[in-house]
């Protein structure tokens, strides 16, 4: 058998078994919520990739017999994105839901009460001072309430 005989008889055995040879890199990256910097050498580019996260919905259900609904704080590095508020009150008529409030921001410790943020609970509204925050939050129906049941829904984003 010759040699240019030998090598195409090789070659057509040899061929079809690379694709049985998994020769792939299977490493695979750690899940890091950090930003990663890739560098391209060529044209001198770099692109930045920053991984976001998800923010938490949180759906808080309080019973009070007066206008304090609670408080929520925050850390430094979140914000608060208000989706919806709302209350039934009880104010004597029989046992009957006869008022339907809404709940109000009546504090915010991380923010100067001169700013007029004060009240807006409404969906997409958000406000976010320096440092940890502490809302509270109350209704505004007045001194007639026996008894509410508030519903307040919002989402904690990571800044």
């Amino acid at each position: 058998m010759t040699t240019d005989k030998l090598f195409i008889l090789l070659l057509v055995i040899l061929l079809p078994l690379t694709g049985c040879l998994d020769v792939a890199d299977t490493a695979e990256a750690e899940d890091s919520d950090e930003e990663t910097t890739i560098v391209n050498n060529y044209y001198n580019n770099t692109t930045t990739i920053v991984q976001s996260v998800e923010p938490q919905m949180v759906h808080m259900y309080v019973y009070t017999e007066n206008n304090s609904v609670g408080t929520i704080t925050i850390n430094e590095n979140q914000t608060i994105e208000w989706l919806s508020t709302s209350s039934l009150m009880d104010t004597g008529n029989n046992g009957q839901f006869s008022a339907v409030g809404t709940v109000q921001i009546t504090g915010v410790s991380c923010i100067d009460s001169n700013t007029q943020y004060y009240g807006n609970t409404g969906p997409g509204f958000a406000i976010k001072g320096e440092g940890e925050c502490t809302y509270t939050l109350e209704t505004n129906y007045g001194n007639g309430l026996i008894d509410g049941h508030h519903s307040i829904v919002y989402l904690i984003h990571e800044l």
